[in-house]
């Protein structure tokens, strides 16, 4: 049935292709269906035929529908994937840059700190060793990290802002939802016209066909951009980003396990230097007490 349908719709003239059907008093009657090819010529198609092919391309449009339903769950899954890695990515940047933020935070208020214990005396042996222990930080293996990221993800947004860059994701994500946008379009249409098609017009097999060649240029458009993305472009992507995560987080946690005893100093050094700051405070009230109780004694006892 593709071949008679396909030779239907490609050839370009038939000529006296009657089709025979019964008039009801077991004679034959004989009926022409004629299409306008050229000026001069023209396509002859019988009724019978025609039913069939309307037929046969509403089959064939419902199998394509059902095959790219199927691949559109597969695109999905890609898709979700790739905006998954890259948001996880993200936020796994935005955090290295809060983590050097406050280690480069830390230091600076030790710094501050050893200074004012200095000068108002708010120093004991325990917060002296503390201090005198407290290392800076060495951020370069942590801005490595950062840099490897910032490099990737500004590299990606640099290829999204070129148009012309087909190899980009982003680019041809948009790509894929322009074309099938055309190919919903396209198809919806097509299944209208075939739903309504007047099979006893012959002159309409031509109209058929222009419909056919353009629905398939359409859907191959679709099909390609499609299939580009899901063959090649998403999945070298999903495996790029998942082996960058994967070394970052890693990264990450060896270089948590190295400052996990500056952090547990720096924690305990601000607590030490509260307490003394505190005692300190209280002593000084206190004494300022005493002076002035000493003092009235003094006064009333003139």
């Amino acid at each position: 049935m593709d071949e008679e349908v396909n030779d239907l719709l490609m050839r370009h003239q038939i000529f006296n292709n009657p089709y025979n059907e019964d008039n009801g008093d077991g004679e034959q009657q004989t009926t022409y269906y004629e299409e306008e090819i050229t000026t001069t010529r023209t396509m002859m198609v019988p009724k019978g035929i025609m039913v069939g092919l309307v037929e046969q391309l509403k089959f064939n449009l419902a199998t394509v529908e059902m095959q790219e339903s199927l691949a559109l769950e597969e695109h999905t899954r890609l898709e979700e994937s790739c905006k998954l890695l890259e948001n996880l990515l993200e936020q796994v940047l935005n955090h290295l840059d809060c983590v050097i933020l406050s280690l480069n935070s830390e230091n600076r208020l030790v710094t501050q700190l050893n200074a004012y214990t200095i000068r108002e005396q708010c120093l004991n042996e325990k917060i002296s060793t503390k201090l005198k222990n407290w290392k800076v930080d060495d951020l370069s293996r942590l801005k490595k990290i950062q840099s490897k990221l910032l490099t990737i993800l500004k590299h990606d947004a640099a290829e999204a802002d070129d148009d012309d860059d087909d190899n980009d994701v982003k680019n041809r994500l948009n790509e894929f939802r322009s074309r099938q946008s055309n190919y919903k379009l396209a198809l919806k249409n097509f299944k209208i016209i075939l739903e309504i098609f007047n099979v006893e017009d012959g002159n309409e097999a031509g109209s058929l066909r222009k419909l056919k060649r353009q629905f398939d240029q359409v859907l191959m458009d679709y099909q390609h951009c499609r299939c580009i993305l899901d063959r090649e472009l998403m999945p070298y992507f999903i495996v790029e980003r998942t082996q960058l995560l994967a070394d970052c987080l890693i990264s990450l946690g060896a270089e948590y396990d190295i400052q996990g005893n500056t952090k547990k100093l720096f924690n305990g050094l601000l607590g030490d230097v509260g307490r003394k700051i505190r005692d300190n405070e209280y002593f000084l009230v206190k004494k300022e007490h005493t002076s002035f109780s000493q003092s009235e004694s003094e006064v009333e006892s003139q």
